[in-house]
């Protein structure tokens, strides 16, 4: 019988966050880079996998001298580097963010190696989206490895694609322990690698490395020793070697892999939330950058992206277990929005004014969405005179008008006077065009004596619209035994009803177009946890915290929009929601802040009851949906948890509703779905005898929004509740109306138009050839799209997500196959 031979392959977990912050992690990874170079020198055999491109990246950047090592190590597979710029976390990902880190990594790659690789490489992974496999290998890869105890498999996408997947038999840390740990963990691991070579005449390939880890010459020492012995051969060996080898059949797995430690976004939400917005804000700064590239011919800010991106995919590397930085987050998001404000003021100044009267002010609406949309919109205005700043009168009673001249209401809802006068606005913008923008314009009042005249007795007033609000009415309940104390109150809009139980805190949702309830039983709750399983569980000792209520008022009554407030406690700690009611929205938005203060073990959550028994459930995930019964969950205490994109539908196929949210995680049990705003716990460097509670942000804020829908998820088109909860439309006002203009006051630029088909990326092509559309189809059934844009067609040609060239296409028949990502490539002549 052959000896067995353990085929080793070294490695270090390069984390930019758990063991110090980020400066620390890369300089730590850059000396482990460094050393292991230095050993290869009088190592032939030795080989090394480089987790992250970004650690080689930084490298390179302190080692300039050693590109041609690092390049000669590369091209001969010594030194093997993971094509991915960081460790993104798949399932707190929009979708782009996976598409970029696989994209930049593998860029760099081969622009240093010359070589495209084909396997992926994960040292750890917490959990795995469905959509992934597709986008492995529509960036040019076969073979993922990744930590887990599966062996070999086939990984099947929603769309059909399959990429192999290793899982080692073995933990990666295991042959670490059994040769640099304690001696009693050596013996422990000694033993598990035993067992494991027990009746096997082949390879055992094993990794060899573990957090941070750094090879060294002792320890290569300690390994020439053991491979002295006669029992078993140890020899270094190449990542790709594993799949050189695949077994047949091979078992297949499809479907999402919920994270086994979903609670990353709960015990950080400021740092996990405000990442999420970074790349939804990040999107639209290359998607109006480009429409202003097309538009105004204005430089497009491809470096400027570029850096932003890598600093935005190196944010989310998440370990909530050691150092995160919530002000990094906010700080990357606000260099993003700079570029989009840019990019805006740029095309809001040559939007061209229609005719008005002296002084008419310009708001121009951007809608990101894929979609023609009509929602609710925020404006800030700032009245001047016309020759002094401070004569402003005649903005007193300004009226506000579409491109056609329609009246629009609108509703202030906050106002600054000193010198001048500031106001904010909100208004229902109709029909702005997808991926484009539309025009709409504040009058200022124009004088009209027949109105000013003085009124004879007896003659008729002049006629003014009776103004509507968004709230209809508001009715008291009543306790009759208690002698008249009202227990509730009940705010009515023309499509929701809006019970609130003043002395549970509950609150009832009805659809009044449907004429039936679409949430029972809407609270907040905490659930003790009995600390006995670890961060990584959850083990609820059975006591439950109700929200006590304060206050229930309406704070805002206006013709656009109504704002009911509920605040109250959660033992010691404030709790508010906030509920906006529309006139002419099919929707109620929600939104929940939480100021946690109690040193106590609970997970506060959001419960939606929807008293539906058999509901169905489906939610977002990245370029795509899925559902509970989908996916193959790996913790049994996280069983019922998932973590979702942007929305989450109940519908029993004749009726439902959909949540769409800016929050991932969620329960699903029977008719109730739970999103958990904050999970307290203690912190990391606590001790046995000492217990010190993490640290949370000042206010925790989630925000939801719900509409009721006939028939299911898919007609009801979910998906755009998600995207339009997180892509809010935006308004630039612009004052100067004097400056040359050439731009029509409404136009959607560049539209992939197909039922169920969703962009998520317009820019400009990395190689600045032309401009990059990527979409997917999102409701699971194929499409047939046409691209329609303002300029003049040249050609449009489908590409990987590479963008190398795949095959040319038809832009009037552009066919989705089922939950399929296309890239395309458009060449635009200038002009309408």
């Amino acid at each position: 019988m052959p000896q067995p031979r353990l085929h080793l392959i070294p490695f270090s977990r390069l984390h930019l966050f758990r063991f110090g912050d980020p400066r620390a992690c890369l300089s730590r990874g850059r000396q482990t880079i460094a050393r292991v170079l230095e050993l290869m020198e009088g190592r032939e055999d030795l080989t090394f996998v480089v987790e992250n491109v970004a650690f080689a990246s930084a490298y390179l950047e302190a080692h300039p001298s050693d590109i041609a090592k690092v390049q000669h190590r590369l091209q001969e597979g010594r030194l093997e580097v993971s094509p991915q710029w960081t460790a993104v976390d798949q399932n707190f990902a929009v979708g782009e963010d996976l598409v970029r880190n696989l994209y930049y990594g593998r860029e760099w790659l081969e622009n240093r190696s010359g070589q495209k690789s084909q396997v992926l490489f994960f040292s750890k992974t917490s959990g795995w989206t469905p959509q992934f496999p597709q986008l492995v290998r529509k960036s040019g890869m076969a073979f993922v490895a990744a930590a887990g105890s599966n062996g070999f498999f086939d990984w099947v996408g929603l769309d059909g694609s399959r990429v192999v997947v290793w899982n080692p038999e073995l933990d990666l840390d295991v042959f670490w322990q059994a040769l640099q740990g304690e001696p009693g963990i050596r013996k422990a691991s000694w033993k598990v690698i035993e067992d494991a070579l027990v009746g096997r005449d082949g390879i055992l390939p094993i990794f060899w490395g573990s957090d941070l880890s750094q090879l060294s010459e002792a320890a290569l020492g300690e390994l020439d020793e053991l491979g002295q012995g006669e029992d078993v051969a140890v020899g270094f060996g190449r990542l790709g070697e594993v799949f050189k080898n695949i077994p047949a059949p091979l078992s297949q797995n499809q479907g999402e892999v919920p994270s086994p430690s979903p609670y990353l976004e709960t015990l950080a939400p400021e740092m996990v939330c405000q990442s999420r917005k970074g790349v939804y804000t990040l999107l639209w700064a290359e998607q109006v950058a480009a429409i202003s590239h097309l538009l105004c011919q204005s430089p497009y800010p491809q470096e400027q992206l570029r850096e932003a991106w890598l600093r935005q995919l190196e944010g989310m590397d998440y370990d909530v277990g050691g150092n995160t930085d919530s002000r990094s987050a906010l700080q990357r998001q606000v260099d993003s929005l700079s570029l989009v404000e840019d990019a805006e003021s740029l095309i809001a100044a040559q939007v061209a004014v229609q005719e008005g009267p002296p002084g008419t002010i310009p708001i121009v609406v951007f809608n990101p969405c894929s979609w023609e949309r009509t929602d609710v919109v925020t404006a800030r205005v700032v009245f001047w005179g016309e020759e002094a700043i401070t004569d402003f009168g005649r903005y007193e009673l300004c009226r506000l008008v579409d491109g056609d001249g329609e009246g629009i209401r609108f509703q202030e809802v906050s106002s600054r006077q000193v010198e001048t006068t500031e106001i904010e606005i909100v208004f229902l913008a109709k029909d702005v065009p997808a991926c484009g923008y539309a025009t709409y314009y504040l009058l200022p009042n124009t004088p009209q004596p027949e109105l000013l005249n003085v009124q004879v007795p007896g003659m008729m007033a002049p006629e003014f619209p009776e103004p509507t609000f968004a709230v209809e009415d508001v009715e008291d309940r009543i306790s009759e035994p208690l002698r008249g104390i009202r227990i509730g109150r009940r705010f009515s809009t023309s499509g929701y009803l809006l019970d609130v139980d003043e002395v549970t805190g509950w609150v009832t949702l009805t659809d009044r177009k449907q004429d039936r309830v679409l949430i029972k039983d809407l609270r907040v709750i905490g659930f003790e946890e009995s600390m006995k399983m670890g961060v990584e569980h959850f083990d609820p000792t059975g006591r439950q915290f109700e929200l006590a209520l304060d206050r229930v008022d309406l704070i805002e009554s206006g013709e656009v929009r109504a704002t009911l407030l509920l605040e109250g406690h959660l033992l010691h700690s404030k709790v508010d929601l906030r509920f906006d009611l529309y006139d002419g929205l099919d929707r109620v938005d929600l939104k929940v802040g939480l100021a946690w203060r109690d040193e106590k073990p609970v997970s506060v959550d959001l419960i939606f009851d929807s008293g539906m028994e058999d509901a169905r459930v489906h939610y977002g995930v990245p370029f795509g949906f899925s559902s509970p019964d989908q996916a193959r969950c790996v913790c049994a205490s996280w069983a019922s948890h998932r973590q979702c994109l942007g929305w989450v539908a109940l519908d029993d196929g004749e009726t439902g509703m959909v949540i769409a949210t800016d929050r991932a995680g969620f329960k699903f049990e029977k008719s109730r779905v739970q999103s958990t705003l904050l999970r307290s716990w203690i912190d990391p460097i606590s001790f046995s005898y000492r217990r010190v509670w993490r640290a949370y942000p000042e206010r925790v804020v989630a925000n939801y929004s719900i509409r009721g829908y006939s028939g299911d998820f898919r007609s009801a088109r979910s998906y755009r509740d998600g995207w339009e909860l997180n892509q809010p439309l935006r308004s630039c006002v612009t004052y100067d109306t004097d400056a040359p203009r050439s731009l029509p006051d409404r136009v959607g630029p560049i539209v992939l138009d197909g039922e169920g088909v969703v962009t998520t990326a317009l820019k400009q092509a990395e190689d600045g050839d032309g401009f990059i559309l990527r979409a997917f189809e999102a409701l699971g059934e194929g499409c047939e799209a046409r691209l329609k844009t303002w300029a003049e067609i040249l050609s449009v040609s489908e590409v990987d997500l590479m963008e190398q060239p795949v095959r040319e296409v038809a832009p009037e028949a552009i066919v989705f196959a089922p939950f399929e990502i296309k890239t395309l490539r458009l060449k635009l002549g200038v002009g309408a």
